[in-house]
């Protein structure tokens, strides 16, 4: 006796290796409880996972992230921060602040505008690249940076609908003078300094 069994009734076509195994379950007996039902397709392959280069492909792309506004700040008396704890320090005016870069290094903490203090300030930093930018505005105006994305080996940012990479020279904002240092030294030279603390403030605030 002949079999033909290469599809299914819906009219899906049966892979050949399957067909021979239908064949033989024809020719040698019927279907019980315990004999898998030869119209039964087995689950597809899990699909392939995109490899590294792949996704980082796909990190390189502009992406619009809100900035940080008008942080919450501590006083250096209401925080307990460790003194090898790494910090971007900024003086601007009477101002004197210290921002945690491990707090900078969340993707919505990237960049961080403040314009509650006599001159606006804006903190940019990327972490894939442990980039740090200081970026200042005029008295009395209002600063609007946003994060940007990832783009050619650095982070973009993003003021007034243009695309601009964090150290380009055409971003159209002055830079500020900061200091990369741990927070006992800056502690130490800066008794008077207040702490931005971001998203890890329940990790430093005093109990």
């Amino acid at each position: 006796m002949n079999y033909r069994i290469d599809r299914i009734t819906d009219g899906t076509r049966i892979p050949l290796q399957y067909r021979m195994g239908l064949a033989l379950a024809c020719m040698f007996g019927a279907v019980g409880c315990d004999t898998a039902d030869p119209t039964m397709l087995p689950p597809p392959p899990h699909p392939m996972l995109p490899d590294p280069e792949s996704v980082d492909a796909m990190m390189n792309t502009p992406f619009i992230i809100p900035p940080v506004l008008d942080p919450v700040i501590y006083l250096a008396k209401e925080v307990d921060i460790p003194a090898d704890e790494r910090v971007v320090g900024v003086v601007v005016g009477e101002t004197v602040r210290a921002y945690l870069i491990s707090a900078l290094k969340h993707m919505q903490s990237h960049v961080v505008n403040e314009n509650q203090t006599e001159f606006p300030v804006c903190i940019t930093y990327c972490d894939r690249t442990d980039c740090v930018r200081v970026l200042g505005a005029d008295k009395g105006d209002t600063l609007t940076v946003q994060t940007g994305g990832f783009q050619n080996g650095e982070m973009l940012l993003r003021l007034n609908e243009q695309m601009y990479p964090q150290n380009s020279a055409d971003v159209p904002l002055k830079d500020v003078q900061y200091t990369r240092t741990t927070w006992g030294e800056w502690l130490q030279a800066n008794p008077s300094t207040t702490v931005y603390l971001g998203y890890r403030k329940d990790d430093f605030l005093k109990r």
